[in-house]
């Protein structure tokens, strides 16, 4: 028992100092790249890292008046979809449009990005406040009209599908409602005609939460573009309402924000449809992080969450618009 307990202090105290070590490594390099951005003496170069992320690592790198933002990915994220070479290309078009910071360098070797720091005016915002949800609302609206190709297109399906593989391949064991009743039902959603509503993928941030958007007191900018691409603007709007965990009256006032007068009913049940699919891909994007991710989050738990969340909305779904009953749904309690 003794030397059970000997071995079980060694590895933990190796795990401290690799992270330590680890951590020491990530500030060198980044103390390189600041020296070789400012030409300024690394004793004049402040790092302070930031929260938040939860697939990379983000610092606040202060040399004299001036500051900077450095992302680096906290560990290969292909099978979440991200991208920093995504980000780097298509924060240059969103930085070039005025609705995300100025992209400095990118140095893939280091897998480092670095953009102009905004000096935010709170830490949060409140995306339910009426004033800074139309701000919101006219930020996304002009995002989705610029006239730009992100590098990729987006599905949230084969996204899904994708989850669900390589789910599959890491053993990640999923919540039965989710296999028995989320997944059938947004199977059916692809068989919806939506020729009438004429929906043209757009330039989509695709990771919309009150974390990724700051608030100067001029203006809102948008960060974290690792998921951007061309995608439905409507899906783009969704992953705002999973993450935030928008309420069905939440959801028809955001969408009459965004379309700037009432929604249709085909609208909001196509809007409702696709807040589902992304309770639903963010669940199962929960669950692979419980599984790869070397952070100590309760990822779990989020994942949970979110299932939870896409059963409330099939349910609300199918009582709030006649015209489409989702076919084989059996409502759960």
């Amino acid at each position: 028992m003794f030397m059970k307990k000997k071995f079980v202090a060694f590895v933990i105290c190796l795990c401290m100092c690799l992270k330590i070590f680890g951590q020491n490594d990530q500030n060198e390099k980044i103390l390189r790249i600041a020296q070789e951005l400012t030409s300024i003496d690394t004793e004049e170069i402040v790092i302070k890292i930031l929260g938040g992320g939860l697939t990379n690592v983000n610092y606040k790198v202060s040399v004299g008046d001036s500051s900077y933002f450095f992302r680096t990915v906290n560990n290969p994220n292909s099978i979440l979809g991200s991208s920093l070479e995504r980000e780097w290309l298509v924060t240059k078009h969103a930085s070039q449009a005025s609705i995300a910071p100025k992209v400095i360098s990118y140095y893939p070797e280091d897998g480092v990005l670095v953009t102009e720091f905004i000096r935010a005016k709170s830490e949060k915002i409140d995306l339910r406040n009426k004033a800074t949800m139309t701000d919101f609302c006219r930020t996304i609206s002009f995002l989705h009209e610029l006239k730009v190709q992100f590098p990729t297109e987006y599905d949230p399906y084969s996204n899904i599908e994708n989850y669900l593989r390589s789910a599959h391949e890491i053993a990640v064991e999923l919540p039965d409602t989710l296999i028995s009743i989320v997944l059938p039902t947004i199977s059916t959603f692809q068989k919806i005609d939506l020729s009438s509503l004429n929906i043209a993928n757009v330039p989509a941030h695709l990771d919309l939460h009150s974390g990724n958007i700051l608030d100067d007191g001029k203006q809102l900018w948008l960060i974290d573009w690792e998921y951007a691409a061309m995608a439905d603007p409507y899906f783009d709007l969704a992953t705002l309402t999973a993450v935030e965990k928008f309420s069905a009256q939440e959801i028809r006032t955001l969408l009459k924000c965004y379309l700037n007068r009432d929604p249709k009913e085909e609208e909001l049940a196509h809007f409702t449809r696709m807040c589902i699919l992304a309770d639903t891909r963010w669940a199962l994007w929960s669950f692979i992080q419980d599984k790869i991710s070397p952070l100590d989050a309760p990822y779990r738990t989020y994942g949970n969450a979110y299932v939870e969340h896409a059963l409330e909305r099939i349910s609300e779904l199918n009582d709030s618009f006649s015209n489409v009953k989702i076919p084989g749904f059996v409502p759960t309690g």
